[in-house]
This record gives C-alpha cells, sequence and structure tokens, in this order.
C-alpha cells in the first residue's frame, strides 16, 4: 500500500491507459449504477484496492480495501453506489 499510494501521489493520470502505465493490472470496473471505480491488487494481489479516479481533478478517493474473498461478494458494489 504504501508503493501504491507513493506512485499514485506523484501521477498525473489523465486516462485509464496513464493508470496501467503505472499499474499494468488496474482495471476500471463499471458498476449496475454506471459509476465507474478503478481497481488494483495489492499485497501480492492478496488484496483489492477500490478507488474513485476524478482525472480532470487530478484527486484519487480510497473508496474500500478488500479481500478477494469480499471483492467477489456484491455488498462493497452497493455501499459505493448509494455514496
Amino acid at each position: 500500500m504504501k508503493n501504491w499510494y507513493a506512485l499514485t501521489r506523484k501521477a498525473q493520470w489523465q486516462s485509464i491507459a496513464d493508470v496501467r502505465r503505472t499499474f499494468p493490472h488496474a482495471d476500471a470496473v463499471t458498476l449496475d449504477c454506471r459509476k465507474v471505480v478503478t481497481i488494483f491488487n495489492v499485497a501480492g494481489n492478496h488484496y483489492r484496492l477500490v478507488v474513485d479516479i476524478l482525472y480532470q481533478k487530478k484527486v484519487v478517493y480510497v473508496k474500500v480495501v478488500l479481500t478477494h474473498a469480499d471483492y467477489d461478494s456484491e455488498p462493497w458494489k452497493a455501499r459505493i453506489c448509494r455514496e
């Protein structure tokens, strides 16, 4: 997480393509509510970091850190959609 934070803090991302140049396995996921979040694999792919990136404002909001089992369940998606 420290490495992710350090790299993200310095980043000047303008799109998911830019994010993938820093983190090749990052994925943009569109939730049922049409909100797009970016998913990062962290800690040797043991956890998923879900963030909301506002490219125009150059802001990254950490939404949730999940285990793979928690990521595969649906409640986190509904919770983010309600925010």
